[in-house]
């Protein structure tokens, strides 16, 4: 994968400098097909993370609602008190 700041600096030299695609795999190390991947690209690479389920998912009403009696109620007796019901 290509970082932000490779990607720029390949754009860069292929775009304004010029320089061939197999001058820049000479140059980088990279494949050509990695390169070219690149030059299509009008945005920078970004990363998404993929958004996991938690543990904690099937005792998410429960939680809510001990909080909503007492906000100020710890971490370690919500997990005492979730642990009851089968954590």
């Amino acid at each position: 994968m290509v970082g932000v700041e490779r990607w720029a600096e390949l754009r860069r030299l292929h775009f304004v400098g010029g320089v061939s695609i197999r001058e820049l795999q000479r140059r980088t190390g990279l494949g050509r097909n990695t390169i070219r991947r690149a030059l299509r690209r009008d945005q920078p690479p970004g990363y998404v993370r993929r958004v996991g389920a938690s543990k904690l998912d099937p005792f998410k009403d429960e939680v809510q609602r001990l909080l909503r009696e007492d906000p100020r109620l710890p971490t370690i007796r919500v997990l005492e008190l979730i642990g009851r019901v089968g954590l």
